[in-house]
């Protein structure tokens, strides 16, 4: 299913941006399409937020989630080499979209261990780490 989420949507003329003749996972403009500010989109399901971003504390819900990353891969948990976006990036996209807060809502914020502390794209309260000039962070939209 996400590796053709993209692909469905080009073929019905309903996005740009994806070649919709290929299958390819793990090429932006190829099934999974690019972000203008580098990496690109990977739709995926999590029963929980903690597969999301492991977090326990976190409260998605379970559901449908659109993943902006660095790779195009469709594995669903967090990781640093995933990561696209600085803290100070993630927290305005949800701030704009949602409560501004990585661990809770329908936009969260997601690094290798996320609310685990310093470090990583939130501290354990669901803050953004902001004062982090280095690159650590995934988003996830519930999409359903």
């Amino acid at each position: 299913e996400a590796s053709r989420f993209f692909i469905h949507l080009a073929a019905a003329d309903l996005i740009g941006g994806v070649d919709y003749t290929s299958v390819a996972i793990g090429t932006w403009g190829g099934a999974l399409p690019a972000a203008e500010i580098g990496g690109g989109f990977v739709p995926g399901y999590a029963a929980n937020a903690a597969a999301l971003i492991g977090s326990v504390a976190a409260t998605a819900n379970a559901g449908h989630y659109l993943s902006m990353r660095a790779t195009g891969t469709t594995a669903i948990a967090a990781s640093n080499a995933n990561a696209p976006l600085k803290p100070t990036q993630a927290a305005r996209v949800d701030r704009k979209l949602d409560d501004g807060l990585a661990i809770s809502g329908s936009v969260l914020g997601a690094g290798a261990l996320a609310g685990a502390g310093a470090g990583n794209c939130a501290t354990a309260a669901g803050i953004y780490n902001e004062a982090l000039g280095s690159i650590e962070c995934q988003l996830y939209a519930r999409i359903q």
